[in-house]
């Protein structure tokens, strides 16, 4: 199953189990936004799932991994009710350049951490479980609140949503491996010195409206 420029919402736990699931064979999903669905936004539970480019927002739950190999690029996870994350049992996470935060709950949420999760130049806030605390500089480390990673507002663009970088932010030029040549909107990185940590690349010095962190609901 391939998902491409779609946008794919208000979903109803009583119909549908989620927004996408995936039992077997390849899901692709890219330049998506999957948002809005009183379940989870992609559920996987077996195959091999591919999300790139894409946001997963105002979901009961954004992204959870059941079973099966999920690789996770240049997207926004955020605003999730209960989680951002959930891998449990034998599913495989890889999380490059993707942004974690400000989900209701725990950002995320992993069984086994040391085999089945693997994180690189990501950031994922304090909300996570005992077994993924302090794992790297902006990977579940107490230190890193929302408001000090340097944040702009939820915005827009390409039909996606993301979160903008303010000037200052640690995470520009924080990247170590730097596998990727563009961020979620498509533009080039790196950008500067090394690339950003996270979905999105700064470019400018633009002024960006502070972000405006919301609990979700529900």
């Amino acid at each position: 199953l391939q998902v491409c420029v779609q946008v794919i919402g208000n979903g109803n736990a009583h119909l549908t189990p989620c927004a996408i699931v995936n039992t077997s064979g390849f899901l692709n999903v890219r330049h998506s936004n999957i948002q809005d669905n009183e379940c989870v936004g992609v559920d996987v539970y077996g195959g091999e799932a591919d999300i790139s480019q894409s946001s997963i927002i105002d979901n009961k739950v954004g992204l959870f991994v059941r079973g099966g190999s999920v690789f996770v690029t240049n997207t926004t996870i955020s605003r999730n009710h209960w989680f951002g994350i959930e891998q449990v049992d034998d599913g495989h996470l890889e999380l490059v350049n993707v942004t974690v935060v400000s989900n209701g709950g725990v950002e995320i949420s992993s069984s086994n951490p040391d085999t089945n999760l693997v994180v690189h130049d990501t950031v994922i806030d304090r909300g996570c479980n005992a077994a993924m605390t302090d794992r790297d500089d902006f990977v579940c480390n107490e230190s890193w609140i929302e408001t000090t990673l340097g944040f702009g507002r939820l915005t827009e663009g390409g039909g996606t949503w993301f979160l903008p970088l303010l000037p200052g932010s640690p995470l520009i030029d924080a990247g170590v491996l730097c596998s990727l040549d563009t961020d979620q909107r498509g533009r080039s990185r790196p950008f500067g010195v090394t690339c950003d940590v996270g979905a999105y690349e700064r470019h400018s010095s633009t002024v960006i409206a502070p972000l405006e962190f919301v609990t979700p609901s529900g």
